[in-house]
C-alpha cells in the first residue's frame, strides 16, 4: 500500500469555529475514521489555512470520505470560508 495525503487550503475569518468543527468531527468519527494523522496550520506566505490529512492508502481515504460526518464537515467548513476549500489528493511516491 502507498501512503495517501489530502491537503485542504482555505481562507477564513473564523478559524476558531473551523477548529471546533474539526474537534467535533474527530469525536464523532472515533473508531471509524481511517486517517492516520492530521496537521492544521497556517501558510505564513499566503495567510491561508492548511489541513494535511494522511491515510495508509487511497482506498482508506475513500472509506473515510464516504462517512456522512465527512460530508457534513466539508459543508460546514466550506460555509466558514471566503472562497471555498481547495483540495489536493497526493499519492506518496517511494524513495
Amino acid at each position: 500500500m502507498t501512503e495517501f495525503i489530502q491537503i485542504l487550503r482555505f481562507e477564513t475569518d473564523d478559524y476558531d469555529a473551523v477548529a471546533k468543527l474539526d474537534e467535533q468531527y474527530r469525536a464523532d468519527t472515533k473508531g471509524r475514521s481511517t486517517y492516520t494523522g492530521e496537521v492544521l496550520g497556517r501558510d505564513l506566505d499566503t495567510g491561508e489555512y492548511v489541513v494535511i490529512v494522511t491515510f495508509p492508502s487511497k482506498e482508506a481515504a475513500d472509506v473515510n470520505d464516504a462517512l456522512p460526518e465527512t460530508a457534513r464537515l466539508a459543508a460546514e467548513m466550506g460555509a466558514l470560508t471566503k472562497n471555498g476549500i481547495a483540495f489536493s489528493n497526493i499519492e506518496a511516491l517511494p524513495g
